[in-house]
């Protein structure tokens, strides 16, 4: 619940004593978390940051009721903020992934010809395609293009789950279209009903498109609902719009579906490529105009050789032409050059020297606990998982910043950029290891 006063917070923690751990119980924290708070200098203040940290403070009015602090529900309730403060920002993301975006022209008109189809009057519009393909960037250009409500899944950054798809959704929906809603009802986050009933309201004089990316990211329930408990269908006039690697072992229950796919050996994703390394190539065009006149290669000649060695892959373009700008990957020949992303990955890791005393195998363990984890991670926690020293940790995310996600704060937390290098990791690595180290390090950290 973003926006409730500072003064708020402080009297209540100062005001809820020894009841955090009924809260805690309340809101089935793991025994190991409950210990975590019981050793904090204010337990109450540990509460607090948990919740806010997992968005779980807009639950806290019943809890509190649930455990007879009624008083405090009423404290928190007094300064419930409107709906636009349970929005998520996705503003960064949007702003990163759509600095270099080029393309995708006939991809965009097949898709709002699909929306424009009379057969199609609601339902579920499905893009799919390999890691690093696009998709993301091109759901963010479209979200920045036309004001879209929008979602962005990502295991990586801990953005999985059902509730805060809800909330932020319906949040949007309150905003975008001036429902008369001075707040989000209690029980948002407990199926799509609130969804459903914002759509029909919001879709009564226009169209209503949800932007929903990654939907293979989110949290699988095993309830027998649709991942992000997406309902089935959907009032008229209103459509998700939706991306996933693919479809299998992704159920999707809906009445009404349609599916395109963003297929590297197509010729306009093959020409989008040749344009995204001509953008790259105008916007540094002195430093690259230095680096091919090394390479012996003309602008024509450069942009063939990175198409057929990315395979139509925009996550490999970008690591490969900053490499080659920063003369990190190349050489005065691109001969070398590896084949598709999961090979780029492979010959980076062939590439590694050692870290501040830590050699290749050391440094990818570390990487691998942001695979596992399943949210972003400070330093000291990281070092901490990884049985690593904290500075060597450091340097590790210093020589690896170009494939990592900074969340900036009062301490910065970490995650990687994107899925395909936890996939890399994930073949190189036994992650289950990973996962076991973490489990020791936290029992060894335990009283």
């Amino acid at each position: 619940m973003p926006g409730i006063p500072g003064a708020v917070k402080i009297e209540f923690i100062r005001r809820l004593g020894a009841d955090w751990r009924d809260l805690a119980d309340i809101f089935d924290t793991r025994v190991d978390q409950q210990e975590h708070f019981g050793r904090a200098a204010d337990p109450g203040r540990a509460v607090w940051d948990w919740l806010s940290n997992r968005d779980r403070l807009a639950d806290l009015p019943a809890a509190l009721t649930a455990i007879g602090r009624a008083d405090l529900a009423t404290l928190i309730e007094g300064h419930q903020p409107d709906p636009a403060a349970d929005a998520v920002d996705f503003s960064a993301l949007i702003d990163e992934r759509t600095e270099d975006f080029v393309g995708r022209r006939r991809l965009a008109r097949d898709l709002w010809d699909t929306f424009d189809d009379p057969a199609f009057g609601s339902g579920y519009l499905i893009v799919k395609g390999e890691p690093g393909i696009g998709k993301t960037a091109l759901l963010a250009s479209l979200v920045q293009r036309y004001g879209l409500v929008h979602h962005f899944n990502s295991v990586l950054t801990g953005v999985t789950s059902a509730e805060r798809f809800l909330r932020n959704v319906c949040a949007q929906l309150v905003v975008a279209y001036r429902l008369p809603y001075r707040r989000l009802p209690d029980e948002v986050t407990a199926d799509s009903a609130t969804l459903l009933k914002l759509l029909g309201e919001a879709s009564r004089s226009e169209r209503v498109i949800i932007a929903v990316d990654a939907l293979d990211e989110a949290a699988d329930r095993r309830t027998g609902n649709n991942r992000l408990l997406l309902p089935p269908a959907l009032p008229r006039n209103t459509y998700v719009l939706l991306t996933l690697r693919d479809t299998e072992g992704i159920p999707l229950y809906v009445d009404e579906r349609r599916e395109m796919t963003i297929d590297e050996r197509d010729p306009e994703n093959v020409s989008d490529a040749r344009e995204f390394i001509a953008a790259f190539l105008a916007r540094h065009q002195a430093i690259m105009t230095a680096r091919l006149s090394g390479l012996g290669l003309d602008e024509t000649g450069f942009a063939a050789v990175l198409t057929d060695r990315s395979e139509g892959n925009f996550m490999y373009l970008r690591h490969v032409l900053r490499g080659v700008r920063d003369r990190t990957i190349g050489g005065d020949r691109l001969d070398s050059l590896p084949q598709g992303l999961q090979a780029y990955y492979a010959h980076l890791e062939s590439q590694l020297g050692v870290v501040h005393g830590a050699a290749p195998e050391r440094q990818l363990k570390i990487l691998a606990v942001l695979a596992t984890w399943p949210e972003p991670l400070p330093v000291a926690r990281l070092a901490e998982f990884a049985g690593e020293p904290s500075d060597t940790t450091a340097a590790v995310l210093r020589r690896w910043a170009g494939f990592l996600n900074r969340l900036d704060g009062a301490v910065p937390r970490y995650a990687l950029y994107h899925a395909s290098f936890r996939d890399f990791l994930a073949g190189r690595l036994d992650l289950a290891d990973v996962r076991s180290q973490i489990a020791l390090s936290i029992e060894d950290s335990l009283p």
